[in-house]
Formats: C-alpha cells, sequence, structure tokens
C-alpha cells in the first residue's frame, strides 16, 4: 500500500498538464511499466515516471526524444532499497528530438553520457541543454561494463553543451570522465556543479586543448584522492578554466590545470595545498590554503564516502563565512545547500491514510479517504 501511495502523494506537485508514471520491477511493488527504457519510450513530453527502488538494475537507458523527470527511491538507503540504472544517456535524434530538459533526481547511476551526435547535425543543432541532475549517486562500480566510460562523458566532434546543472549528488568508486575522444572539440556554457561530494572518485580525465571557462564548480567536496586533472596519465592542456569557487580540497590533487580561476576555495592535506603552484597561468583571490576546514567527523588521513561521515563544518571551521559573498565554503553553503547529504527527493512523503472504518463500497461508487504527507526538504 505504501508503495502505491508514494505515487499518489507526488501528485500533488505535478503540474496538472503532465502526466505520472510509475515504473518497478520488483514483483513485491508493482507499477505501470517493469521496464524503464518502455516507459520512457511511452511516455508524453514533460511526463514524471517514479522510478521504484529495487535490488534488480532498470539497465541502461537512453534520453533522445523528450523532455522527462525522472524520480527514484532516493540515495541515503540500502542499496537493494535504491533505484538502481546502469547507463544513462542523453542523446539527439534530429534537430527537432533530443534529451534535452530532462531531470534526472534520486537514482543510482553507473555512467552518464552526453552525445547529441545525429545524421546530419552540425556544431549548431547538436546539442544537449536544460539538463539537471539531483540528489543522485554516480558509483561506476557496481554494475558497470566498462571502466573507460564511467562518471560522466562528454563526447564526439563539435557539440554543445548548454544549462547543465549537476547538485547535491555524491560521485564516489568511479573515474569521473569529462573528456571526449581525442583531436575532437565542444564548447559548453553554464556547465555548473553545486554541491556535489567527489568522494574517492579517482581521476579526472580531461581533454586536450578546450575551452572551459563555462565549466564552473561551487561549493563542491573534492577528497580522498580525486580532482587530479589529466589526460589518459599525461598533463591536461587547457586553454581557459574552469572556475572554481567555495570548494574544499581534501587530500586531493588539484593540479594540471590552465587559466583557470580559483576564488575562496579551501585546501588541506591534498599534493600540493597552493592551487596556484600546482596549475598553469591561473587567477583569483581569498583562497585559504593548507588549513583543516574542521568537518564535524571526517578522518584527518581521508575516507571513503559513508553515511556516517558529517560534511558539516565545525562552529570554529575556517570556512564558515569566507566563501565568496560571504556564504560558507563547503557543501553546506551557497544556494544549492541542502540539510543532509544524500537527502530524498524533494517531493512529499506519505505520513498516514485514513479510510472510514466499517465502511461498504459498492462497486462503481467512491470511497472517501483522508490522506496526510510531509514535505521534504
Amino acid at each position: 500500500m505504501k508503495n502505491i501511495l508514494f505515487s499518489l502523494a507526488t501528485l500533488f506537485t505535478i503540474n496538472a498538464s503532465a502526466g505520472v508514471i510509475t515504473c518497478s520491477n520488483n514483483a513485491n511493488s508493482p507499477g505501470q511499466y517493469t521496464s524503464l527504457q518502455v516507459a520512457i519510450d511511452n511516455a508524453n513530453a514533460n511526463d514524471t515516471i517514479l522510478v521504484h527502488g529495487s535490488p534488480t538494475s532498470y539497465g541502461s537507458i537512453t534520453l533522445n526524444s523528450k523532455a522527462l523527470t525522472l524520480i527514484g527511491a532516493g540515495i541515503n538507503k540500502p542499496s537493494t532499497e535504491m533505484s538502481q540504472t546502469g547507463g544513462i544517456s542523453f542523446n539527439r535524434l534530429s534537430n527537432s528530438l533530443s534529451g534535452s530538459g530532462c531531470k534526472l533526481i534520486g537514482l543510482k547511476i553507473c555512467v552518464i553520457d552526453f552525445n547529441p551526435s545525429f545524421t546530419g547535425g552540425t556544431q549548431s543543432t547538436q546539442i544537449i541543454e536544460n539538463v539537471t541532475i539531483e540528489r543522485c549517486l554516480i558509483d561506476g562500480v557496481a554494475g558497470c561494463s566498462s571502466t573507460y566510460y564511467q562518471g560522466l562523458t562528454l563526447h564526439y566532434l563539435n557539440h554543445q553543451y548548454n544549462n547543465i546543472l549537476v547538485k547535491n549528488c555524491i560521485w564516489t568508486g568511479t573515474p569521473f570522465r569529462m573528456a571526449n575522444f581525442p583531436n575532437m572539440g565542444f564548447t559548453m556554457t553554464n556547465f555548473v556543479f553545486e554541491n556535489n561530494i567527489f568522494q574517492g572518485a579517482g581521476f579526472w580525465y580531461m581533454p586536450a586543448i578546450e575551452d572551459l571557462s563555462s565549466l564552473i564548480f561551487k561549493n563542491n567536496f573534492f577528497g580522498n584522492g580525486c580532482a587530479q586533472w589529466n589526460y589518459q596519465g599525461n598533463p591536461a592542456t587547457i586553454v581557459n578554466g574552469p572556475y572554481f569557487s567555495n570548494n574544499i580540497f581534501f587530500g586531493s590533487n588539484g593540479g594540471g590545470l590552465t587559466n583557470a580561476t580559483f576564488n575562496n576555495n579551501l585546501t588541506y592535506s591534498c599534493v600540493d595545498d597552493d592551487l596556484f603552484n600546482s596549475n598553469t597561468n591561473c587567477t583569483g583571490g581569498g583562497n585559504i590554503f593548507g588549513q583543516d576546514p574542521m568537518l564535524v567527523n571526517y578522518p584527518i588521513t581521508g575516507s571513503n564516502f559513508n553515511y556516517t561521515l558529517d560534511y558539516h563544518l565545525s562552529s570554529s571551521s575556517p570556512a564558515i563565512g569566507t566563501g565568496v559573498a560571504g556564504v560558507d565554503i563547503g557543501v553546506f553553503g551557497g544556494p544549492s545547500s541542502i540539510s543532509e547529504v544524500g537527502a530524498n527527493p524533494a517531493i512529499p512523503q506519505l505520513e498516514e491514510i485514513t479510510t472510514p472504518l466499517g465502511s461498504d463500497v459498492s462497486k462503481g461508487t467512491n470511497l472517501n479517504v483522508t490522506f496526510k504527507s510531509y514535505k521534504q526538504d
């Protein structure tokens, strides 16, 4: 009963002009569809698909023809109760049909792939844009068929990626790969990562000679060896960017960049705590180098991600109020701050259902039922 009611409670937040579809491959909690790809293919533009948690992955899916919202069960729970997928590809079929405008919320994902290439397309038409990825777990170890494509991949020819927002996500156990294939270029506008945790996420594989001045990292946590920028084992050659502000680099390697901007970041126990020594021709100010951020519960020697860690700032942390515009540095500052790491999708959750006792309901008549739900931040 609770599984059915989750869908009903969600309706209160969705525009009446859009439809709601349920998908579950868990026999104990049936939905309208068992295959997530079939649900996507049969949905109308702007529909919402509620993806039930399950011990079985929904496999790899493709978003290529309409704007959809996919909402999973959340990520702060056992893996068997998450909405697990393999690869999620944002593709383009034609000038007018693509995965642009889609939202992913509360899913466990193996790899995210952006590929707007299509037959007859040009740089001005091969675009993926207006995509939001929120409160997801990107974990490329479990369920990935290839380590080469784990994380997030941009690739193929001269494409455009505009208005992409990735926020409140956890990246762990996978190399975060924002890359294309050699000698192929792309452009991007307003590609933003806000309030994410990159924890033990391996290396950052970057393409040679790209303009990444519109790639923005704000209020993220880079920990336990991640954020090493290179290209297939060699230092990256990047013309411009990215832009970093209000991030914490803890035990990570932020080197390998050219012409990047670093404003009001904090480093501690890194390969080189001074970001301007380990990068070339970079600018910025207000950074705090080599100081313990004094997180509430995080080992001084670093750690792989787990939910016993607490990334909040202690009351005496040097990161409090020292970010750009006076916000806190780290994942609990800035515009996309949330109350806790791994928070569930921000939709109403059913708290209580009341039905009249002793009611006899004939076929074709109504039964009055009272729902009580609470709002999640």
